[in-house]
C-alpha cells in the first residue's frame, strides 16, 4: 500500500492499483491512518499482556513542513489506563530539513488536557521497521533506519500492564502545510512472536 499526497490531492495505491484519490480541504489536517470499526468488522491486531509490534515501510518521498511543525509516519498504542497513555515511535522532517527518529509518550493530565513529551530525538536520514515491544510494564520504542543497520532501541518507559484496547494500535501518516507531498509505502504490520521476557538496550 502506498499513500502519496501532493498539494490538496490524496491517492491511495493497493497492489500498484489507484483505490481512491480525491482533493482535501484547505483545513483538512492531512493525516492518515489505518483503523477498522469493532463492531462492524473483526479485529486486527489486540495486543495484550508482552507484545511486540512492528510496521515495516518505505518512506519514498517526505518534503519539509511549514515553520513549528513537522511531517511524520509513526506507530503508536493507547493504553487503557487511567492517564489514557500513548507511546509512539516516528520519523519525521521539521521545516528546517532535520530528518528524525523519534519516541514520544501522551499522558492525561489532571484538568484533562494532555501533555505530549519527547523522550528521545535522534537524526535520521531514513526509516525501514517502526516497532513497539512491552515486556512487562516497560514499553520500548524501537527503530531501523536502514536494512543495512540494525534496529535500535530509542526509548523506554514504564507504562503497565493494561490492555490495548481493539482499534488503539495505529499506525498514522501527517504532512504539515499545504502544498506538502509525503509518499510511504507500508510494506507489512504485523505482531511478532515474542522469543525473550525482556529486551536489552
Amino acid at each position: 500500500m502506498s499513500l502519496t499526497m501532493h498539494g490538496d490531492l490524496v491517492e491511495l495505491m493497493l497492489n500498484e492499483q489507484l483505490v481512491f484519490s480525491r482533493a482535501l480541504e484547505s483545513t483538512n489536517l492531512r493525516t492518515f491512518g489505518l483503523f477498522h470499526y469493532a463492531d462492524q468488522t473483526e479485529a486486527g491486531l489486540v495486543p495484550h499482556g508482552d507484545f511486540d509490534i512492528a510496521l515495516e515501510l518505505d518512506v519514498i518521498h517526505m518534503e519539509p513542513c511549514d515553520a513549528g511543525g513537522e511531517s511524520c509516519v509513526l506507530l503508536q498504542t493507547e493504553f487503557n489506563d487511567s492517564l489514557k497513555s500513548v507511546s509512539e515511535i516516528k520519523y519525521s522532517i521539521h521545516s528546517d530539513g532535520q530528518r528524525a527518529a523519534e519516541t514520544q509518550i501522551r499522558r492525561a493530565r489532571p484538568d484533562g488536557s494532555l501533555a505530549f513529551d519527547e523522550l528521545q530525538t535522534t537524526k535520521a536520514t531514513g526509516a525501514t521497521l517502526l516497532r513497539l515491544a512491552r515486556r512487562g510494564a516497560i514499553i520500548y520504542q524501537i527503530f531501523q533506519a536502514s536494512k543495512q543497520t540494525k534496529p535500535e532501541v530509542l526509548g523506554a518507559m514504564i507504562i503497565g500492564t493494561d490492555p490495548v484496547p481493539d482499534g488503539f494500535l495505529r499506525t498514522l501518516i501527517h504532512t504539515s502545510g499545504a502544498n506538502r507531498k509525503t509518499i510511504v509505502q507500508y510494506k507489512s504490520l504485523e505482531s511478532l512472536e515474542v522469543h525473550a521476557d525482556r529486551i536489552i538496550r
